[in-house]
């Protein structure tokens, strides 16, 4: 590939117009004095003299040098300057010509794909191939049915200067951990929840509780009622947990019925009353079993059963 010199079959005339015959352009390697080599082809073939000596009518004849920015120094036939047409860092512009394009003019310095890449610093088609399999793969792994791999690792091997909201799996403990707030806390899953016999230890704080657990702590209660005495002698479960049926023996002596049956037939058994009436009633446990409460409302002046209560509340506590 050739470069054309910018003042090739221009005419060079004095301040006056009239031909400047045998005036004199030097091309120098820019900013330089170096010479360059000049050719009379576009092929870089025939060789030409430096300088260009201008023809009797004063046209620069064409003139080729291999694609670099050059520098020009005009003079008369007699040496002195010419300015006008002198100057330096001159562009060469677009090569002209067949061959590799060099990368300062826009190409790659090569003919062929695979030294263009290379010039270019350019991944090899192989090499676009094989990160597109990659990439797939990575796709197939954050997305595919098969799940997630997250990265696992001990407690030492924790990064130094982790953001919050990194994830891993300490393989320490076995458990999945997060970055949050400046500290590393568990993620709890489904391995973490407390089972019956955590709750009722009540000592553990590495577990979380399930709502269905709850019931199981030592400070729960397992059932509660709240029964009303609808006319005299007549009662019905306002509220409840715990409790599936209420049923009355005689008069003041009634019997819950627990859905969920306790450990043991021994249980703590808390009662109490309200009542619109002054007079003190006492209500006792007459009998337990594993699933059932059974009580009796008094009047201590008679000792005999009674009805005189607006309310009765009836909580367990104990082992299920």
């Amino acid at each position: 590939m050739a470069v054309l010199i910018r003042n090739s079959l221009l005419p060079v005339v004095d301040e006056n117009g009239l031909p400047l015959a045998g005036a004199k352009l030097y091309i120098y390697a820019a900013q330089t004095t170096t010479p360059l080599a000049l050719f009379s082809d576009a092929d870089l073939v025939t060789p030409a003299a430096n300088p260009i000596v201008i023809s009797t009518s004063g046209v620069c004849p064409k003139r080729y040098i291999a694609p670099a920015s050059y520098k020009i120094v005009a003079t008369r036939a007699d040496g002195s300057s010419l300015p006008d047409y002198s100057g330096d860092d001159i562009d060469p512009g677009i090569p002209l010509g067949a061959g590799a394009l060099g990368i300062p003019f826009g190409g790659t310095g090569a003919t062929d794909a695979g030294t263009a890449r290379t010039n270019l610093g350019v991944p090899s088609q192989g090499e676009v191939d094989g990160l597109a399999g990659a990439v797939a793969n990575v796709t197939g792994l954050l997305v595919g049915p098969a799940g997630t791999q997250i990265g696992a690792g001990t407690t030492a091997q924790r990064p130094g200067n982790p953001d919050d909201g990194k994830l891993r799996y300490n393989t320490d403990n076995d458990r999945f951990e997060g970055y949050e707030d400046g500290a590393w806390q568990d993620v709890m899953t489904t391995g973490q929840k407390a089972d019956q016999a955590i709750m009722e230890a009540a000592t553990d704080n590495d577990t979380f509780v399930p709502p269905a657990m709850m019931i199981h702590h030592p400070a729960i209660p397992k059932a509660w009622a709240l029964i009303k005495n609808t006319s005299n002698g007549t009662y019905t479960i306002e509220q409840q947990f715990g409790f599936s049926g209420l049923v009355k023996n005689s008069t003041g002596d009634l019997t819950l019925t627990l859905t969920n049956a306790m450990s043991t037939a021994v249980f703590p058994v808390v009662l109490g009353y309200q009542s619109s009436s002054t007079s003190i009633r006492t209500l006792y446990v007459k009998a337990l079993s594993t699933t059932t409460v059974r009580f009796e409302i008094q009047n201590p002046g008679t000792g005999v059963s009674d009805t005189g209560t607006d309310y009765i509340s009836v909580v367990v506590w104990g082992d299920r």
